[in-house]
């Protein structure tokens, strides 16, 4: 019955509750956050390594110009995409059987887009097709368009004359991410990516 149970109770409730969400991996900044997880009505996940390992693999390959296979084209994308630390890019690298000794010149990132340099004397540009159109002009042909509606990420390589072709890379999802999500909705939660 007294009041100052209550002032007692209510802090040290919520120091426990801070603490057992830290020891499940959830980090808490402060009380009233803690008050309000219960208002919560849509959640918004980040993909890459939040609902997935974060370890993208090539799946696919899809060649634009004629006689150029596919070693030789993720060879040439692999080589170009040496200097970047993007995480398609290293798995680009990692699925080039071939290693050769080319060595890219006037290597430029552009931080979250793609990358471009000259390798044998040729300017090449590797990125989001996106990328590729706004530095070059050149447009995918339709063929290119049915590979990229399968849901993947898309890496393209291109030089200024014409697109080489495209990479199709995936990403495993956890299998703690399809549990997590269905909880969520189950509790009338909106669930976004």
């Amino acid at each position: 019955a007294c009041p100052c149970d209550l002032g007692l109770a209510t802090p040290t409730a919520i120091m426990v509750g801070v603490g057992r969400g830290a020891s499940e991996g959830i980090l808490i900044k402060n009380a009233e956050v803690l008050e309000n997880v219960g208002k919560i009505n849509a959640v918004v996940f980040d993909k890459t390594g939040t609902l997935t390992y974060a370890n993208p693999q090539v799946v696919d390959v899809f060649i634009e110009k004629r006689g150029l296979d596919k070693e030789q084209f993720l060879t040439l994308a692999a080589v170009l995409e040496e200097g970047s630390k993007h995480p398609l890019a290293k798995a680009i690298i990692a699925s080039a059987s071939a290693k050769t000794q080319h060595n890219v010149h006037a290597f430029q990132n552009y931080s979250g887009l793609g990358v471009s340099g000259e390798v044998d004397g040729v300017l090449y540009f590797a990125g989001s097709p996106t990328f590729i159109t706004q530095m070059t002009s050149l447009q995918p042909s339709k063929e290119a368009q049915a590979f990229f509606d399968e849901g993947n990420s898309i890496v393209a390589l291109a030089s200024k004359e014409e697109i080489l072709g495209y990479v199709a890379l995936a990403d495993t999802i956890r299998e703690s991410a399809h549990v997590a999500i269905e909880k969520l909705q189950n509790d009338g939660i909106e669930v976004y990516m």
